[in-house]
């Protein structure tokens, strides 16, 4: 390992000396930019290009050549591709509708221009400030008033709000996605380093997984008092995110709730379950996050 000492510049900052073979090796030459990054680790990264601005916001296909045009719509999404120029030499209108069907579900995807011979898709938030938090509060939220039409005569309310937070996950998706390798994207959505990256991945999922299970419940015949079982789960760990319930205390009711729906033989006993069992996965991962937070900000490995 090459050691190198750091030399004072004015009275705010400190200058390195980078090897000349590195500089070479690069391609570098004098007042070129180099990009400097912080790590989990509170290491620095010096690097000779900005990685995150090198994934490609543009892309053109062919629809033909696309055999699942669902599940690449969704991939672009992800993979924050702001403009999808789709081509075609013979309309295709099977897969134009469910190109469009799929747009529905990708908040801020929209057709920007469209012949017989093209479509585009382009991404319209890119100036709107949406973060994690935002959209998990949005979720959280979402599903409550989802459990409060359950019993309501209110099908189609509850269809909408389920498609609603579909469409969050994805973005939140989307939002991590970008997070990957980008210190400015990680800092504007509280987020402290690439690994708490996966946390927060399966969090979104296991919340869009409890909308999914209560908006199955709301086709059966629930109980009062198993509604307000899956009100206490879902408001337990909504107190959990912002500080106001204890983590063993959050614990204590999913496993009684666990305990209670165990083997329930229907319908709803079993989904119930099934959001206990989501709920405590949450919570799990909300712990990483903060023993993250609490014990390997300040480079405390060892």
């Amino acid at each position: 390992m090459e050691v190198r000492k750091l030399q004072k510049v004015g009275n705010r900052s400190y200058s390195l000396c980078l090897p000349k073979t590195w500089i070479q090796a690069h391609g570098l030459k004098e007042k070129d930019s180099v990009f400097i990054e912080e790590n989990s680790r509170n290491e620095l990264l010096v690097k000779s290009s900005d990685t995150a601005s090198r994934r490609p916001s543009h892309i053109s296909v062919d629809v033909s050549k696309v055999e699942d045009i669902m599940e690449f719509m969704v991939f672009c999404y992800v993979r924050n591709v702001d403009v999808i120029n789709l081509t075609t030499s013979k309309a295709d209108y099977k897969k134009i509708t469910k190109l469009k069907k799929t747009l529905k579900y990708l908040d801020g995807y929209d057709i920007t221009a469209e012949d017989e011979n093209k479509i585009v898709v382009s991404f319209l938030f890119k100036d709107v400030s949406i973060n994690l938090n935002n959209i998990r509060r949005r979720m959280l939220y979402l599903l409550s008033q989802m459990l409060e039409s359950i019993g309501k005569d209110e099908e189609g309310i509850i269809e909408e709000i389920e498609t609603n937070i579909d469409k969050l996950y994805h973005l939140s998706k989307r939002i991590i996605f970008s997070c990957i390798g980008n210190a400015k994207a990680k800092e504007e959505n509280g987020v402290q380093s690439d690994e708490d990256l996966f946390f927060l991945t399966l969090i979104f999922k296991k919340i869009e997984n409890v909308a999914d299970t209560v908006f199955m419940l709301s086709r059966s015949d629930v109980k009062p008092s198993e509604m307000k079982d899956i009100r206490n789960m879902i408001g337990v760990i909504n107190g959990l995110f912002a500080g106001k319930e204890s983590t063993t205390a959050v614990k204590a009711l999913l496993r009684e709730m666990l305990k209670k729906y165990s083997g329930g033989n229907e319908n709803s006993g079993a989904s119930i379950y099934e959001i206990a069992d989501l709920c405590k996965d949450i919570t799990e991962n909300i712990i990483s996050l903060r023993f993250d937070l609490e014990y390997f900000k300040h480079g405390n490995e060892e």
